[in-house]
């Protein structure tokens, strides 16, 4: 050929130079970058050590008729050796959560293909789903190529469970089963964030049905699967105020019961009678004894709460 190129990683094993219009008559001798190649006289030269470096070598041949000589130098035959392209990678961000995206960037090159996935351009959105190294192979105007290399790195994910009991007595509260370090927490009843819940615990307010989302050190989120919770109203005794009463008199009892459940039953630390012990208003008549001591003490007892509360009591102090 007259002119040839090729890339410095696609250095050919020879090159062949030929003279056209050949003419037996006629000998020849051959030059490259100006120097005489010895012993290269033939109407084709070939050079089995082609340039390896970036540049242009010029190659010549002087044809001699006895006494008169041309020069084919014009245009000189040459070999373009191209210099291969400094490729650029990057990714932005370099680690993400699963779910979420990086821009793969290069530069370097006119045409870009990366891989895995045979990827084309040198600004694109990637979401892979485990730890990723991207090769993008960068072509240049001249056809040479080079590659470069980045990498994507997931973040660890969080779990997250609720714990606790499904009913529970109103005051009690639900926590949490957590992997990794959280910093962030977001309480939901039936998926509506709850405004201020943002510990590791929860007191429910309402039955229903709650869920908690984690943000952990790398900016990754977990969501619990839906807790349904049954909430139940504590019980609230109380058996009135302290009184003082005359001998042979009854003590009139005005107690109350409510939240969990409406039953009770009096019993009292002397050995008198009540008039109806399982109702929370009723009277006591004092024993003998009791009034021969003076004072006792009566404690009204919530019976069978609701759901997992405790019973609760109340006492008041009689001095006769």
């Amino acid at each position: 050929p007259l002119n040839t190129a090729y890339c410095v990683s696609n250095v050919p094993s020879q090159v062949t130079f030929t003279v056209s219009n050949f003419q037996p008559a006629v000998s020849y001798q051959w030059f490259k970058n100006g120097s005489l190649l010895v012993d290269q006289n033939g109407e084709t030269y070939i050079d089995l050590s082609p340039p390896t470096t970036a540049g242009t070598t010029y190659y010549n041949v002087v044809a001699t008729n006895g006494t008169c000589t041309f020069s084919a130098s014009i245009p000189r035959p040459s070999v373009t050796v191209y210099s291969l392209p400094t490729v650029t990678a990057s990714s932005t961000p370099t680690s993400i959560c699963p779910g979420t995206s990086s821009v793969l960037s290069a530069t370097g090159g006119t045409s870009y293909v990366w891989q895995p996935g045979s990827l084309i351009g040198n600004n694109l959105s990637v979401s892979p789903i485990a730890n990723t190294y991207y090769t993008v192979t960068a072509t240049d105007a001249n056809t040479c190529s080079s590659t470069a290399t980045t990498s994507v790195t997931m973040n660890p994910v969080p779990t997250v469970s609720i714990t606790g009991s499904s009913s529970i007595c109103e005051g009690g509260s639900l926590g949490t089963s957590v992997t990794g370090t959280i910093s962030n927490y977001k309480w939901y009843q039936s998926n509506v964030l709850i405004p201020g819940a943002g510990s590791n615990t929860y007191i429910p307010l309402v039955s229903g049905s709650y869920s908690v989302q984690v943000t952990n050190s790398f900016g990754c989120t977990a969501t619990s699967t839906p807790f349904s919770v049954t909430l139940y109203q504590k019980v609230i005794t109380s058996a009135g105020v302290n009184q003082q009463v005359c001998a042979g008199s009854d003590v009139n009892l005005n107690g109350s019961i409510s939240g969990g459940t409406n039953n009770g039953t009096w019993t009292t630390s002397g050995t008198g009678n009540f008039n109806l012990a399982t109702s929370p208003i009723t009277f006591y008549t004092p024993s003998a004894s009791d009034i021969a001591l003076g004072s006792f003490v009566l404690t009204l007892t919530s019976i069978d709460p609701a759901g997992p509360c405790n019973s609760t009591s109340s006492s008041i102090n009689i001095t006769i």
